[in-house]
């Protein structure tokens, strides 16, 4: 698992939204969805249900958008600190 693909997982989790997600990180929708799949396969689970064009997070989606939050939030204060 990568800090890029987590992120996007982030994003698309909270916003409910490839396409969303896809312009909030200024990736196209097909990357979006690429890494999405990518990261899927690579914790052998599924994060998402995807029915008619709609997302929800499967239980395995809501556990690793608690802890992505958590990480993400983590990261984000580190590099703000070595900012100062």
């Amino acid at each position: 698992m990568d800090i890029l693909k987590l992120r996007t997982f982030y994003h698309v989790a909270k916003l409910g939204s490839l396409t969303l997600a896809a312009k909030q990180l200024n990736y196209s929708i097909p990357s979006v969805s690429r890494q999405l799949t990518s990261l899927e396969e690579s914790l052998n689970i599924k994060l998402f249900n995807r029915q008619n064009h709609k997302l929800s997070l499967t239980l395995q989606g809501e556990i690793l958008f608690t802890k992505a939050t958590y990480i993400l939030n983590e990261i984000d204060g580190v590099k703000n600190l070595l900012k100062d």
